[in-house]
């Protein structure tokens, strides 16, 4: 394949890149900034995604056969209601389209677990998206206007619903930063909300799934998950575990907020022919403690 791939320097971007080019495949990688993995078959091109001319000349440049769209807004706490989500979706409706008209073949984009409607228990790929965020929205909106633009073109596309992930080069704001690395400092780290359940992978699995659907014959929504359910009490403790220090987790009793689900959990009943995790909880817990300390 000859992949262009966006957001290359990003969490899953650049273990993405990095499989790629382990694989032998030929990659384009868009960013804005210098390029985060130097290996064979990899080239980097500097780009914006809102400077739509720009990214047309990189496409019609390297004529990807094969579109990986990953790059989004993603800064914790800022991105679920941001209004810079309607320019994503602009510019990635762009995107498409440009990679189109290049006579490009497959497209794999990210979407989230955010799309469904977070009131109901199932969280099934065929389930119709009820998205409560303004990012849950953006991203729906985003996939409709793949989905239409691919009936009318030949061109075929998965959408890859990203559930909850963890691994080395994540933003320290997440999740497993806020508790390993006051940890590793020999301080108190404090899990506020240890009944919530959650779908958790480690970031390498992710990017192999959506290499997985870059080959697959499997067209539309995806769930990207582990299929199983961890509370984030127990996430905690194997994370102290990891990091050597269980005796400084506090759990607390906080409860979930309004429109928080107690139990977020994705089947990938379409993914799972191609793809199945490699990495348990633990081990992607232990490589990431590693990686912080």
């Amino acid at each position: 394949m000859r992949v262009l791939v966006t957001g290359a320097n990003g969490f899953i971007g650049r273990h993405v890149v990095r499989q790629l080019a382990a694989r032998g495949d030929t990659v384009i990688a868009l960013t804005h900034s210098t390029g985060a993995v130097h290996a064979p078959h990899v080239t980097w091109a500097r780009g914006d995604l809102f400077d739509v001319p720009g990214v047309a000349r990189v496409v019609n440049t390297h004529r990807p056969s094969h579109l990986l769209h990953l790059a989004w807004i993603t800064e914790p706490g800022v991105y679920w209601t941001s209004p810079e989500n309607a320019r994503w979706e602009t510019a990635s409706s762009a995107l498409f389209e440009t990679f189109a008209a290049s006579g490009g073949t497959r497209v794999v984009a990210a979407g989230s677990c955010a799309e469904y409607d977070w009131g109901e228990a199932t969280f099934a790929e065929d389930e119709v998206p009820r998205p409560a965020t303004p990012y849950g929205r953006a991203k729906d909106a985003t996939r409709r206007a793949l989905d239409a633009l691919c009936e009318g073109a030949s061109l075929s596309h998965a959408w890859g619903r990203v559930f909850f992930l963890f691994g080395p080069g994540e933003d320290e704001g997440r999740f497993v930063p806020s508790l390993v690395r006051p940890l590793l400092r020999g301080e108190g780290a404090l899990c506020r909300k240890p009944s919530l359940v959650r779908d958790w992978l480690y970031v390498e699995d992710v990017a192999a799934a959506f290499i997985a659907l870059l080959g697959a014959p499997v067209e539309g929504a995806v769930n990207i998950s582990s299929g199983h359910g961890v509370t984030l009490g127990e996430f905690a403790r194997h994370a102290a575990d990891a990091a050597g220090h269980p005796e400084l987790l506090q759990l607390g009793d906080e409860p979930a907020a309004a429109g928080e689900p107690p139990r977020i959990v994705g089947p990938h009943h379409r993914l799972a022919p191609h793809w199945r995790p490699a990495v348990s909880l633990t081990e992607g817990l232990a490589r990431s403690v590693a990686w912080w300390r």
